[in-house]
């Protein structure tokens, strides 16, 4: 993932946590054809809008003026555990 999207190596833990997100959203022999999604919530995952890991995205920034820019440029990381949003860094400050 690090090497196809062009990040620096530092995201190794970013790609690992969204390989691990994948992995437990596909099928294994563990548990009999089913996903490990499946087995615990008992129907299939919805995969059809995932992202592809280092996507270009942008991000609404609230506020501004008329003329100014209302969107900032990111790269997508994968969705945040603790909320119901995406993991996104900014290359221009370096924050997640």
């Amino acid at each position: 993932l690090l090497h196809a999207s062009r990040l620096p190596k530092s995201l190794w833990a970013e790609a690992a946590a969204h390989i691990v997100w994948l992995m437990n959203r596909t099928s294994t022999k563990a548990v009999q054809g089913m996903t490990p999604f499946e087995a615990l919530y008992g129907h299939k995952p919805r995969l059809g809008n995932v992202r592809e890991w280092g996507d270009e995205v942008w991000v609404h920034q609230a506020g501004g003026d008329k003329l100014g820019a209302r969107a900032k440029k990111g790269k997508w990381l994968g969705y945040d555990t603790e909320s119901n949003g995406s993991r996104i860094l900014f290359p221009d400050t370096g924050t997640i």
